[in-house]
């Protein structure tokens, strides 16, 4: 009898365990906040691709070899984001 209730007192604390270790994880990843790693200024996806807008271009070239340099110019889109 005092066997059958030590191993019951066993389970049953293994198993308070195993609940506070699963509470203790879900409140620690409940409280995460997101990473700002490096301090960059994050932008959403839609502003970064609208910085490969360009309007007006210009080749100086229509047709290079290897290694051959040539130039071109563009101006930026007025709604372009400042910080790229």
């Amino acid at each position: 009898m005092l066997s059958s209730l030590m191993r019951d007192a066993k389970r049953q604390a293994g198993r308070l365990w195993a609940l506070g270790l699963a509470a203790g994880l879900a409140v620690t990843m409940a409280a995460m906040g997101p990473a700002d790693a490096h301090g960059e200024n994050s932008q959403a996806a839609f502003l970064r691709m609208r910085t490969l807008n360009w309007s007006d271009m210009k080749w100086s070239k229509t047709s290079v070899t290897v290694n051959e340099k040539y130039e071109v110019t563009a101006s930026t889109i007025s709604w372009a984001p400042r910080k790229i």
